[in-house]
């Protein structure tokens, strides 16, 4: 998981390799996360790399 500069996030799970973009606010307006996220009935934003366009690659 990386968190870049300037990101904010509030009440948010990230899944494992997530790459959170400078300046991305997630669970700040869930209206707008619903767009992109799955953000539950308590308001807890859940963020996977596929929800951000990011490949996973696994290497074991």
């Amino acid at each position: 998981m990386e968190v870049n500069r300037y990101a904010v996030l509030k009440r948010v799970i990230l899944d494992r390799g997530c790459k959170i973009p400078p300046g991305m606010r997630i669970g700040v307006d869930p209206e707008e996360d619903r767009k992109r996220f799955y953000v539950s009935e308590s308001g807890v934003t859940l963020v996977t790399p596929e929800m951000l366009g990011q490949a996973m690659h696994l290497v074991r």
